[in-house]
């Protein structure tokens, strides 16, 4: 840095500036008298200045080592012989800048920290709620959300109860919670759910909670095992029988014709209003409840002759009904009671007396997973859907699916529909190609002949027997 320079009035009454900061004084003599630079006096140019605190005064002479008389050559020859340390006492000057700086940061960040209390770990989920920057989601998906919270909250409190502060959970905690999930066996899937969401809740709060980093973005993600996690898809016989074996139960098997034939999730089918089903057009318009909250889409679902038949049946006409009534009253009432804990457990009942392992242990897993469930009916619709010649954009619109990637985890075609669908290459259905006869002997040996050059007459011959000879009656 360089010291302002000062204006002062010469004793004379010439006003001259004295130099700034670290360039030394300049000076003639004239004989043995000193004079001011400034002066136009003939003499010789001379230079003090201070080396590690002593002064010291050269005479100045060019490159012929001549002395300096002008007032130019005065001024560059002073530029050179302080130079180097001009340049160290920037150097210095820079060191003591920053150290200046970090120590306003500091007295900063200090008085930031009395302003706002710290954003403790346990004041976390209340500040997560009401952010406006949070994702609008649905309030099922935030209870899935609140969970994954409160195991992360109880582990730290268990294995680190000297961190309280949210940005005093450091990539250390994150890593020695993700080994805690994996030591937990808990599938990828869920590993990735509980990665996400807390990713997710350091970067909503990177304000509010003062945060340098995010933790838990150095943690990665878990590779899904698909063919391991992946629902088993229903057979056109194992809907069959899951419907025999519902069919002492309206209410489920109703239910299962809905979901088989909508392609919609249980709480959606469930908690379907009479308003939604328009028998004029032949569809439904729903909002699905994962997806209501953000984006706000409908879906319509054609209702399908099985469905159609389904939704007439549960009519009373000779009991009039609002359009704001539940479809299946008792199972959404049900499902209210504990969030279809215990409508899914009879399902479940349903499918395994129907036949169905409803869960199994599958390899590169440490925890039975569920095969089949009400899910299932889902897969059965995407996989119905597509055999059939559905279009997949026209599928993800009914299921909400954003990507053909979630619609292909859904769609499995087993050998049954593979078969039904090879008969319908060609606008062929099962069973409508008419048996034919063999060929004759007489007709065999002539094909056997055929070459380029008895074609025409072997076509005369073959078309010439197989026409019907008429009979005439003799008189």
């Amino acid at each position: 840095m360089t010291r302002r320079q000062i204006v002062a009035k010469h004793p004379k009454g010439t006003v001259r500036k004295k130099a700034a900061y670290g360039q030394g004084r300049l000076f003639k003599k004239v004989g043995a008298k000193q004079v001011s630079a400034d002066s136009t006096a003939r003499g010789t140019y001379y230079l003090t200045h201070y080396v590690n605190g002593k002064r010291t005064t050269i005479a100045l002479r060019d490159d012929d080592d001549n002395p300096i008389s002008d007032r130019a050559q005065a001024e560059a020859a002073r530029k050179r012989i302080l130079a180097p340390f001009t340049a160290g006492d920037k150097v210095e000057n820079l060191k003591a800048i920053v150290a200046k700086l970090a120590d306003a940061e500091n007295k900063q960040s200090e008085a930031v920290d009395k302003a706002s209390p710290i954003l403790r770990l346990s004041d976390t989920w209340e500040a997560f709620g009401k952010h406006p920057n949070r994702p609008q989601c649905s309030n099922s998906t935030m209870k899935q959300y609140h969970s994954e919270f409160k195991r992360f909250l109880k582990w730290i409190n268990k294995d680190h109860p000297d961190v309280t502060a949210m940005r005093d959970v450091a990539e250390t905690h994150a890593t020695e919670y993700a080994a805690d999930l994996d030591a937990d066996q808990v599938s990828a899937s869920t590993f990735n759910q509980h990665r996400n969401f807390l990713i997710m809740l350091w970067r909503v709060l990177r304000n509010d909670a003062r945060l340098s980093a995010n933790p838990f973005e150095i943690i990665e993600r878990r590779k899904l095992q698909t063919l391991a996690r992946r629902k088993r898809a229903l057979e056109p016989h194992e809907y069959e029988a899951i419907l025999a074996e519902s069919a002492r139960d309206r209410n489920l098997h109703d239910l299962f014709v809905i979901l088989a034939w909508t392609g919609q999730r249980l709480v959606d089918v469930v908690k379907m209003r009479w308003q939604a089903v328009d028998f004029q057009r032949g569809i439904l318009t729903l909002h699905p409840q994962k997806t209501a909250a953000r984006t706000g889409k409908a879906v319509h679902p054609p209702i399908f002759p099985a469905a159609r038949e389904v939704l007439n049946n549960r009519q009373d006409p000779a009991k009039p009904f609002k359009l704001g009534d539940y479809i299946f009253p008792e199972l959404a009432e049900e499902y209210d009671r504990d969030r279809g804990a215990a409508l899914t457990k009879r399902i479940k009942n349903i499918l395994g007396k129907a036949g169905l392992e409803t869960s199994a242990v599958k390899p590169g897993t440490a925890r039975a997973s569920v095969q089949y469930g009400a899910h299932s009916f889902r897969h059965y619709f995407v996989t119905q859907a597509a055999a059939s010649g559905m279009p997949g954009a026209m599928i993800k619109q009914i299921t909400g699916h954003a990507t053909d990637d979630m619609l292909e985890h859904y769609q499995h075609i087993g050998a049954a529909f593979s078969e039904e669908l090879a008969k319908r290459i060609g606008g062929l259905q099962p069973n409508t190609l008419p048996d034919r006869a063999p060929l004759p002997d007489w007709a065999r040996e002539l094909v056997e002949k055929l070459n380029t050059k008895n074609l025409k007459n072997t076509k005369a011959e073959l078309l010439g027997k197989n026409k019907a000879t008429p009979t005439t009656a003799k008189p």
